[in-house]
């Protein structure tokens, strides 16, 4: 048994995980069906004595009326167990999330009937479609949408189950109780910064919850399949029926204009402020997982549905360093940003094209404000000119994210690295001296030094003089 802690609903869950033989699987069950717990409050460890005994399960309570061939007082019974799992109603739920994202007060004092007209979830005396996904009872929705449905599996390997769990709870109850599973085995890592300590989990809670939304409001609810989770070692998948729609593609889905499949449902939770309609739900989920360093969610179309992969990876120290510094500088870190200098972490250099296309097929003119922004920040430098400019991380930059990064450079580039690269740069275009300082940050004297060894060699010659001179492979 497991006492789970729910910030969001003030409350502890508890559950309990039941070994199944037959399918040799673990299925995670709630507190409420745990037919009897007992309490020894001055354990010995040697002898077990109840001192209070608990028993949740309501529907068995006319068998131990039986057992005991007495009466039952069902309220008393069902006071006690209150107290050790208290719960919120679906409504009362929602007007605390709302408090947390600053509804105006006067929406806030609405009677539940009027919050829901207000959220536009009934019509006429009933909960509309939209409605009973947000608020509806598991019957309610069943008997009226009858594709709807959540899984959740964790798994040891693509073909062998761990725990799984199933349900047709409403969305907003659905998707804090998928989050509660996957926070079972969210491993949290512990950076030190300062005299501080921070914690991050593998999986951002943030980046989580806005996966489960746009799976929850997008998917087709004319489609059989439930919306499914999976949680493996090395990832996390969420998917939902339905392809997308609207032009958007896994190749433009950061940047592309917002597209609702189900634009009642989304304009309702637009109203509680869970979503927006500008498109800010994935860029968001890019940013959580890229603040912290980690790999960036991967979007795929299988068959008829939409999955999303989050690979679990830790926090990068030397990254969040760099970043932390520049945000205490002023800087505001774009997704674009932050994509750019995860490419370049691990690979030598980046051209134009390679940047549009880790930007999610952002136009040429966009990508040069932003590495002119990034140049600005002295995180990238430019090299080169026309098609042959190319683009790396400055040494303050390299300096900053060297700590727990594997890069596909040297760590350090001494002089005869800086020759090959030269030379290699030089069978294809000539190079100004100022074009080579920035290839390794080398000063004006190191360049002439640089060069006069490689012309002693019979290695290069240089052409014109003073600004316009250029250098030439021989």
């Amino acid at each position: 048994m497991k006492i789970i802690p729910n910030a969001e609903e003030d409350i502890e869950r508890i559950i309990i995980e039941v070994w199944e033989e037959d399918n040799k699987v673990i299925l995670v069950k709630n507190g409420d069906r745990i037919a009897a717990w007992f309490i020894d409050t001055d354990y010995d460890k040697r002898a077990f004595c109840i001192s209070q005994a608990f028993f949740p399960d309501s529907s068995a309570w006319a068998k131990l009326k039986r057992a005991l061939k007495s009466s039952i007082d069902e309220d008393k019974f069902g006071v006690r167990w209150k107290k050790w799992t208290p719960k919120l109603d679906k409504i009362q739920r929602r007007r605390c999330q709302d408090e947390k994202h600053h509804l105006p007060e006067d929406v806030l004092k609405l009677s539940d009937e009027e919050l829901l007209k207000n959220l536009e979830c009934i019509e006429g005396n009933h909960l509309n479609n939209a409605g009973l996904l947000i608020a509806g009872s598991k019957e309610a929705i069943r008997a009226h949408i009858p594709y709807y449905e959540w899984s959740f599996r964790r798994m040891r390997s693509d073909t062998e189950l761990i725990a799984t769990e199933d349900g047709y709870n409403n969305m907003l109850t659905a998707i804090s109780r998928l989050v509660e599973l996957v926070n079972i085995d969210n491993p949290v890592q512990t950076i030190k910064e300062g005299l501080f300590h921070y914690e991050y989990p593998v999986f951002p809670i943030e980046a989580l919850r806005e996966a489960l939304l746009n799976a929850f409001s997008h998917r087709d609810f004319t489609k059989p399949g439930p919306i499914m989770v999976k949680q493996f070692n090395d990832r996390l998948e969420i998917s939902n029926p339905g392809l997308f729609i609207g032009g958007v593609t896994p190749k433009n889905i950061l940047h592309h204009d917002p597209v609702a499949r189900n634009r009642k449902l989304v304009e309702i939770l637009q109203k509680t402020r869970l979503v927006n309609r500008s498109n800010m739900g994935v860029p968001r989920i890019f940013k959580n997982l890229l603040m912290e360093g980690k790999e960036p969610p991967e979007y795929y179309e299988d068959g008829e549905t939409v999955r999303v992969v989050f690979p679990a990876t830790e926090l990068t120290v030397g990254y969040r360093s760099m970043i932390a510094y520049l945000t205490d500088k002023g800087y505001d870190f774009k997704v674009d940003h932050l994509l750019i200098i995860h490419y370049l972490m691990r690979h030598r250099r980046m051209t134009l094209q390679d940047a549009q296309e880790i930007c999610y097929q952002r136009p040429e003119r966009v990508m040069d404000e932003i590495i002119t922004e990034m140049e600005r920040m002295e995180v990238v430098k430019s090299i080169g000119k026309g098609r042959g400019r190319f683009f790396e991380l400055t040494m303050t930059a390299y300096k900053m994210l060297v700590q727990g990064i594997s890069y596909e450079r040297d760590k350090t580039l001494d002089t005869e690295a800086i020759k090959v690269r030269v030379l290699s740069l030089l069978k294809e275009r000539p190079l100004t001296n100022k074009e080579i300082s920035q290839i390794g940050d080398l000063t004006r004297n190191q360049v002439f030094k640089l060069m006069s060894d490689l012309r002693k060699e019979g290695l290069v010659e240089c052409k014109g003089h003073g600004k316009s001179a250029k250098w030439y492979k021989i």
